[in-house]
């Protein structure tokens, strides 16, 4: 995957789950964002959670998932859309 875009609402959601300092402007908050993205893995929700996230958010085939670390990367359309948590015990890396 090349450079994705970024939405604001990640950059914020990046910026509050991290040390981002207030300091730091949107950009550097993005390149940051862009250079954890970069070390992060194809990944999928463990089967036992896609039900409640369906409900929650719709069903969308072309939404991808990445991870890395701490991270949740939610990507719709070449777009960065969200950041979550990392709660481990509900994504798995994607393997082949």
């Amino acid at each position: 995957m090349g450079r994705p875009k970024v939405s604001p609402h990640a950059i914020e959601r990046y910026r509050a789950r991290t040390n981002c300092s207030k300091g730091m402007d949107t950009k550097q908050v993005r390149d940051r964002l862009l250079q954890t993205f970069n070390k992060s893995l194809p990944a999928e929700l463990k089967q036992k959670f896609r039900v409640a996230q369906m409900l929650r958010y719709g069903v969308d085939t072309e939404t991808e998932y990445r991870i890395c670390s701490d991270f949740v990367f939610v990507i719709v359309d070449g777009e960065v859309m969200t950041v979550h948590r990392n709660e481990s015990k509900r994504w798995k890396v994607k393997r082949g």
